[in-house]
């Protein structure tokens, strides 16, 4: 038979193991469903004012306005 403090570090271990493993997998799964937000590239248009976004890294982008293009945003 097991002592107490055996099977109480057991389902200690079990306890953070689960957390931990849950943790993992929250983490995926956020990496999954916001990954096409984190890779969006953001526009001023120079020419009418307007923000916009385009999905993937880009250099240049053509307003969805007034068609004229122009250069990513730098932070």
């Amino acid at each position: 038979m097991p002592t107490p403090d055996v099977v109480a570090a057991v389902i200690l271990t079990v306890g953070l193991g689960l957390v931990f493993a849950v943790w993992i997998l929250y983490d995926r799964v956020d990496a999954l469903l916001h990954d096409s937000r984190r890779h969006r590239t953001v526009f001023h248009c120079v020419k009418c004012g307007t923000l916009y976004t385009r999905p993937r890294r880009r250099e240049t982008g053509v307003c969805p306005k007034c068609g004229h293009s122009n250069l990513r945003l730098r932070f």
